[in-house]
């Protein structure tokens, strides 16, 4: 159980601070007592977990700025008491530096606050505002830069601003300990009452029409004046702002709340590979924040917030969305980058897609477990560059600070990214897939695949490297075409104009041991090697080793000249996990082709995917 006395000795050992911080960032002493007091009471009420967090007081000082730059209302009964006691007439205040703190942005206020107030590292700031170390020192930089009194230091101005404070007196602990019971008795009392709501019907809904404010109200009792709904999922506090949502890709700035909408299994799914709107079809609440961007950006984002029932359905609807995204077998997308995440909560991951179109759409989908809530941010953007991901995680995390310790879910402490194969495909086990398969040049079509089938000789084999995998167990080939038309019969007009000759197959094979594939491999790279000797008009070029983990091998650019005035290409790489081989060969042309980084990393997944052969 919480020690009541360990909350006072860490209230009155920091308040004061946090108080000079709060007004620095706000320039109110009524508005940043207010969110001071709110804050330390939302601290007691999940004390035994907010305890033992590697940053307490950061987790306060977050939950008072949150609030106090919030433009919605603070509810406080002791903020209506002390402004009895505090007059604001009879303080005044320092202008000149309230001046030059105002001058500045929001962004550019907090991190000129933590670093030259409370005295913080750089990248402890980063990570306590979310985001890149890289954003956090542009931002101290131009903060420094547009301050606006030079004659007196950031640091001096800032400490200055604590005689404003003089005569402001916070609410005693157990007052503010008696704030934050009202809020846990609160929290029980919505869970009941949201039952009873289901059961009886009509009981409970749900208002929008603030899209900053998602509220719960009931038909017969009006919630307390002076607090806040608690549950995770219906407080407006678990959701990302359009402040906190700012940069979240290098090309957009801003950021425009859209609303927030109750989800459920009907309606049109949020994104491509998402196969309905929820993962678990009997969520207890199931909410989403849509954002826009302004002046017409080609990007979107989606937050989404679902509770389970238990930690053990929150676990199933988490491997779903997994599979959604990692197992996707919608036409025209490409998988490009499947993250583990450990440090963040119970469970994360972070996929990167591509879906091909005249502009290629690219998703950067974040998901987190923390106990029973599922947490995703679905974010996309229309143009030539993918979202990064470490700002969608660092967002991700923001959001998990607010919700871990009511859910009894692992909070976020020092998030690290752990690239990983990708999931295994739904159909023919150990071989590349279409979500594999990099775009072509000057084609916006999907690739299709055939079943594999034995075939000998090795068809994909070229007169350079001639693998044609002697002494190999069940070697089987698969080939992949652009498609010309859609499912339901459309043309697709860049892919009608390609040679015929185009497509890519993969063989693969298991050797009875790895001695024997590593021979194998090698003895390709070796007549390879003397191709330009032995062929009339062959080139070899490009040669790339691969070395990634366990897989190893190479890429190469076979050209041969069949005539004064004809030429033909071929990529064709090789790559070895063990016993287990892929021979991968293109036959692309001048203007559709995929480019050497693709091949080499298309090389790298074909790898990825041999353990899983039988």
């Amino acid at each position: 159980m919480a020690r009541a006395g360990d909350f006072d000795t860490f209230y009155h050992s920091t308040r004061t601070s946090l108080l000079h911080q709060t007004y620095a960032v706000t320039g109110s002493v009524e508005r940043a007592a207010s969110a001071v007091e709110t804050a330390y009471a939302r601290a007691w009420s999940q004390w035994s977990k907010v305890r033992h967090l590697t940053d307490s007081v950061g987790w306060v000082r977050n939950e008072a700025w949150r609030m106090a730059c919030s433009q919605l209302p603070i509810r406080n009964r002791m903020s209506r008491r002390r402004h009895r006691m505090y007059d604001a007439s009879d303080h005044q205040p320092r202008v000149h530096e309230l001046e030059a703190i105002r001058s500045l942005t929001d962004a550019e206020r907090r991190v000129v606050v933590l670093y030259h107030l409370v005295r913080l590292p750089i990248d402890q700031i980063a990570r306590e505002i979310g985001i890149s170390v890289t954003s956090a020192s542009a931002l101290l930089t131009n903060g420094e830069a547009q301050w606006s009194n030079p004659d007196t230091p950031i640091p001096q101005a800032l400490s200055w601003l604590a005689d404003d404070l003089d005569g402001v007196s916070l609410m005693r602990s157990p007052s503010v300990r008696r704030g934050g019971e009202r809020r846990r008795r609160q929290q029980t009392f919505v869970g009941v009452a949201a039952s009873v709501a289901m059961l009886v019907g009509g009981g409970m809904l749900i208002s929008y029409d603030d899209p900053e404010e998602v509220e719960v109200a009931s038909a017969s009792h009006d919630a307390p004046d002076e607090e806040e709904p608690a549950s995770a999922l219906t407080s407006r506090t678990a959701f990302l702002t359009d402040y906190e949502l700012r940069d979240l890709t290098p090309a957009v700035g801003r950021w425009d709340v859209k609303g927030t909408v109750r989800s459920g299994v009907s309606g049109r799914p949020y994104t491509f590979c998402q196969e309905r709107r929820v993962a678990d079809a009997r969520s207890e609440f199931a909410l989403a924040r849509r954002f826009e961007t302004p002046n017409g950006a080609k990007a979107s984002a989606i937050h989404v917030l679902e509770e389970s029932a238990t930690t053990a359905r929150a676990a199933a609807a988490f491997d779903r969305m997994e599979s959604w995204f990692g197992q996707c077998e919608e036409q025209g997308v490409q998988l490009l980058r499947t993250i583990r995440v450990s440090g963040l909560a119970d469970e994360a991951r972070v996929f990167t897609l591509r879906k091909v179109g005249r502009k290629d759409t690219f998703a950067t989908v974040t998901m987190a477990r923390s106990g029973p809530v599922n947490t995703a941010l679905f974010a996309r953007s229309k143009g030539s560059a993918e979202m990064l991901p470490l700002r969608a995680l660092q967002r991700t995390a923001t959001a998990l600070r607010r919700i871990c310790v009511a859910t009894d879910g692992i909070c976020p402490t020092r998030p690290l990214l752990h690239d990983e194969a990708p999931m295994p495909p739904k159909e023919y086990p150990g071989f590349l897939a279409a979500i594999d398969l990099p775009r072509v040049t000057h084609v916006n079509a999907p690739w299709v695949g055939t079943d594999p089938k034995r075939k000998a000789p090795n068809p994909v084999a070229t007169p350079c490297e001639r693998a044609k995998f002697p002494n190999s167990r069940r070697p089987r080939t698969r080939v992949f075409v652009v498609a010309r038309r859609s499912a339901d019969g459309a043309v697709f007009p860049t892919a009608k104009r390609m040679p015929q000759s185009f497509g890519l197959s993969e063989t693969v094979a298991t050797f009875p041991t790895a001695r024997r594939a590593e021979s194998f491999v090698g003895a390709a790279r070796e007549r390879a090697s003397t191709c330009a000797d032995r062929e009339a008009g062959a080139t070899v070029q490009d040669a790339r080793e691969i070395s990634e983990g366990r897989l190893r091998g190479v890429t190469w650019r076979f050209q041969f000249e069949l005539s004064e005035d004809k030429t033909v290409f071929y990529r064709v790489g090789l790559v070895r996990d063990d016993n287990k081989v892929a021979l991968v060969s293109m036959s692309p042309s001048p203007r559709y082709d995929v480019g050497p980084y693709d091949f080499h990393a298309l090389l790298v997944r074909a790898g990825q995917r041999l353990y899983l052969l039988d």
